[in-house]
């Protein structure tokens, strides 16, 4: 009989340092995502700065995307390294060059400096909360991060006001709140402390501790050959599952939601005097109040209905609603922005679930490599997204018919995706990943495990000793025969 080592570190219930944790990764995601809404919104800004056609902003932004394929490195290396200096090394370059790229003399220097901004531009919270938040707190504290984070887009509606008192104006917004990310993310920085779990999987020698039952012969369970142990059999189902989550949310994002306000500048000419920066703004600001809400509330709507897969079935046809009310619905203003509201509503509920899902199923010594290669597949794919947007564009003729056949195949898809994937709300790391990935999906495999995983995983939990409120407190583990 094998005795295997079972280390059982989630925290036993919410403390001090997960309310620190929480504001730090808050704060980090809402000048992340302020970057990305405010550069929605002064595409046409953008576009008038470097002489380009407004329909070119699709070919220059599927360019731009090529940064997606090289954002395993960090993914990589966060694994490798650790989630503490490489959530500070990231921000400051993906900050840097956002800046560079607000101060570039010509299309060629603000695509470069963009691509670089993809590379570095990714977003650890979920990474961060799986390992160091309990799981019946999980999905909250990333609603709440998330809802705090879309709060920028408030900001950027706002600022977004400014921006017609002088051509250059976009820049100067861009990089100020951009340098101010960088000083405000590096101060919190210094208290915040590595995750248990990635401590634990680091330090451990494989004598010590087998992950995955494999050896990988230097004593190192970081090593090089980690880049690609997410190719392993049992993880096949789940990249795949998880690429194409991943994909098709990002490719409904580039729709209504990227290029809202050159659709309605372009093809809602009836809405007349309604549509300047300043109404635009106020709109907005208004708009985004339903992102807020819906990424904030995404955990309990989903407790609520009846779990994670039953939530993104609910928010895809909410969505489906809201993008006819925005798209064709030619004169009623608050018609087209009802429709926005509830389009950016739904779509923040499933767009949290789903990125809980593709990073969830790994291990904790790939959950950031396996999250990265999801992404650069995604990314791959995502390349095409705007090319196939611009073809589509010039053989209709018609941005609302263009986003609709688009974004309707997308949400039928997302649906059925989902069907595949497994229910993980309210259940440890831990408990999804013997279920799902060692026992492939059967709780009582009796060749693997001899006992119940609802008996294994209570007994962990029974026999765990009291923890210390602070994460500094010594690592514990407990001993499970099998």
């Amino acid at each position: 009989m094998d005795t295997r080592r079972m280390p059982y570190l989630e925290a036993k219930g919410w403390n001090m340092y997960h309310t620190y944790l929480t504001v730090f990764l808050s704060l980090g995601s809402f000048f992340n995502t302020f970057a990305l809404v405010f550069s929605g919104l002064i595409l046409n800004q953008i576009a008038f700065s470097f002489s380009w056609n407004p329909n070119d902003i699709l070919i220059v932004f599927s360019i731009i995307s090529i940064g997606g394929l090289f954002t395993i490195i960090p993914h990589y290396l966060t694994d490798r390294y650790g989630r503490k200096p490489l959530i500070l090394i990231m921000n400051a370059l993906f900050y840097a060059s956002i800046i560079g790229s607000a101060f570039a003399p010509n299309a060629i220097i603000f695509i470069i400096f963009q691509i670089i901004a993809s590379i570095f531009g990714i977003d650890l919270y979920a990474v961060w909360i799986s390992e160091e938040v309990p799981a019946r707190y999980r999905e909250k504290a990333i609603g709440a991060v998330s809802g705090i984070s879309m709060s920028s887009a408030l900001l950027a509606g706002y600022l977004f006001i400014f921006t017609g008192l002088s051509e250059d104006m976009w820049r100067y917004i861009y990089s100020a709140v951009s340098l101010g990310a960088i000083i405000i993310i590096t101060a919190l920085w210094v208290k915040i402390k590595e995750t248990r779990l990635f401590l634990y999987y680091k330090q451990k020698t494989e004598h010590e501790i087998e992950i995955d039952g494999h050896n990988n012969g230097n004593g190192s369970k970081f090593s090089n050959k980690s880049l690609f142990m997410v190719f392993q059999r049992k993880y096949l189902k789940v990249l795949l599952l998880s690429v194409a989550l991943i994909f098709l949310t990002d490719w409904i994002y580039l729709t209504i939601k990227r290029y809202f306000v050159v659709f309605l500048l372009i093809e809602r000419p009836s809405l007349g005097s309604l549509l300047t920066e300043e109404n635009l703004g106020i709109l907005t600001i208004l708009v985004y109040i339903g992102s807020i809400l819906g990424y904030y509330f995404s955990g309990y709507f989903a407790n609520k209905v009846g779990g994670n897969k039953r939530a993104i079935y609910i928010s895809v046809l909410m969505y489906f609603v809201g993008s006819l009310m925005f798209l064709f619905d030619y004169s009623n203003i608050f018609v087209v922005f009802i429709g926005l509201f509830i389009v950016n509503l739904s779509y923040a509920f499933y767009r949290l679930i789903v990125e809980i899902l593709a990073e969830i199923f790994f291990p904790t010594k790939l959950r950031s490599t396996g999250n990265g290669w999801v992404v650069l597949f995604a990314s791959i794919l995502s390349i095409g997204s705007n090319f196939a947007m611009y073809f589509l564009l010039n053989l209709i003729g018609n941005w609302a018919f263009m986003f609709f056949i688009i974004g309707t195949a997308c949400l039928i898809a997302l649906s059925l995706v989902t069907h595949f994937i497994p229910e993980t709300n309210g259940r440890s790391v831990e408990e999804i990943y013997i279920t799902e990935i060692e026992n492939n999906g059967h709780k009582h495999q009796e060749a693997i495990l001899p006992i119940p995983i609802e008996t294994m995983v209570s007994s962990l939990i029974e026999n765990r000793e009291e923890e210390e409120l602070e994460s500094q407190a010594p690592l514990k583990e407990v001993y499970v025969a099998t």
